[in-house]
Order: C-alpha cells, then structure tokens, then sequence
C-alpha cells in the first residue's frame, strides 16, 4: 500500500456523526458545480455591470479549467475511484465512475477562493476555510485520492491566478482605452 492509499483510508476511516454532518453537505454543495453557479447567476441577475463582468470571468475560468484541463488530465490518465477501486472504502454521495483525476471540486473551490477573495477580500479566510473542507471532504467520501485532491487544488489556484491575471490585464486595458 502506498503513501496516497494509506492517507485516503485514515481519512476515509476516521468517521464521526459530527464529520459527516459538515463534510458531507461540503462535499455535495460541489456536485455538478452547482453551488457556484448559483452564486454565479445571483450576481449576474442582480449585480451591478462590474460585478456581472466579474461573475462571468468566475464562470467562464472555472468552465475552461473543467472541460479543457481536468476533463483532459481525466481521460489521459484516468484513474478508478477509490470507492470503485478498493472495496473497503466507504462512499457518500453520488456514485460518479469518472476518473478520480484530478478532483474537479478542489479545482472549483479553489477557483472561487482566488476569484472571489481577491475581489472580496473580507470572505478571503472563509473561502480558504471552505476550500480546505472541501478538499479533505472527497476522500473522506471515498471520491478522491489525496494526491487527486492536491491535484486538483493546485489546477484551481493556477487558474485562478490566471484569470485574476486576465481580470487585471482587461481593466487595465479599459483604462487605458479611456484615456
């Protein structure tokens, strides 16, 4: 048993009803991304143009992040589930059969982290707090190895950069145009 396996089964292991009462919903907030893009809808229906401009560049980088990058990374190099893979680990939630590689919530959620704290500065600590509960949330769930997670999480920081980086290079420009 390797390094990555023997963290997933402490982690996946160590249930508590007081855990799965906050990683559990977490975890599930994340499915189909749903959680941002409703966030996402909300500030673009009843946001000023900034914030609705900003909302979009939320969406648009975590939606190339996701088919571009994690969709591609999962089909070069997929890897079985953990729950799919090592029958002993217990599995909460949906039952995707999609590669474990690399976790498309870390990257999300790290994605929102960036975005978001870096225009809302005040939310920065608990957008980090909530981006590390999702992270250990998935191979508590039995969804990702740890390594898939980090994976994950390290995609969704750079992309997030890379969008702050676009952001500030198109406000830039504006300014600039207006001159």
């Amino acid at each position: 048993m390797g390094t990555d396996e023997a963290v997933l089964r402490w982690i996946n292991g160590h249930h508590h009803p007081v855990l799965d009462a906050v990683l559990v919903p977490v975890s599930l907030l994340g499915e189909f991304g749903a959680l941002w893009i409703l966030v996402c809808l909300v500030m673009v229906v009843a946001g000023p143009p900034e914030t609705r401009r900003y909302a979009l560049l939320v969406g648009a980088t975590m939606l190339v992040t996701d088919r571009l990058v994690l969709g591609w990374l999962g089909e070069r190099y997929f890897v079985q589930r953990p729950y799919l893979a090592l029958p002993d680990v217990r599995q909460i939630g949906f039952r995707w059969e999609t590669s474990s590689f690399p976790s498309g919530h870390a990257s999300c959620v790290w994605i929102a982290a960036i975005l978001f704290g870096a225009r809302y500065r005040r939310w920065l600590p608990w957008l980090v707090m909530f981006a590390l509960l999702t992270c250990y949330s998935r191979p508590y769930v039995g969804m990702h190895y740890p390594s898939h997670v980090l994976a994950g999480a390290l995609i969704g920081i750079a992309s997030g950069l890379a969008g702050l980086g676009g952001w500030t290079w198109w406000l830039r420009r504006a300014v600039a145009m207006k001159r």
